[in-house]
């Protein structure tokens, strides 16, 4: 069942994320049973999803207990899953006219070939925190 759970997490972003959006799920720990003679009454998955996009967050969080749940039962488990979130940073935002006054500043002391504009990209998870702070 957890094999199987697995696999089928790895259809979340393929299947339900818009190709204009972003977002990871990633399985990074997987703990099962104590030996190879004898079926396990648990198991634990850990993961980590990543998304630019509060909406995008909420699709891939209910399709994450969508789908275990619907192994569970499928494979006749005695108890559904339980889920327990352990950490949840805030998107950042950056603020448009702050960003914009950055921008011209770059361009007027560097010229405007060298200042880009970027796509959102993963900085450190709680870097959404220091603009709250």
């Amino acid at each position: 069942m957890a094999a199987a759970s697995v696999m089928r997490l790895q259809t979340i972003v393929p299947r339900e994320i818009g190709m204009a959006e972003s977002a990871v799920v990633t399985v990074g720990a997987l703990q099962v049973g104590s030996s190879g003679n004898i079926i396990p009454n648990a198991a634990l998955l850990r993961l980590n999803a990543r998304t630019y996009d509060d909406q995008a967050r909420e699709t891939v969080l209910s399709s994450i207990k969508r789908i275990s749940n619907a192994e569970a039962a499928a494979s006749g488990a005695p108890k559904p899953p339980t889920f327990a979130v352990q950490g949840h940073f805030l998107l950042t935002y950056n603020d448009e006219a702050a960003t914009r006054k950055v921008v011209d500043v770059f361009k007027g002391r560097l010229g405007a070939e060298p200042v880009q504009e970027t796509v959102p990209s993963s900085g450190s998870e709680d870097f959404g925190e220091l603009a709250r702070v």
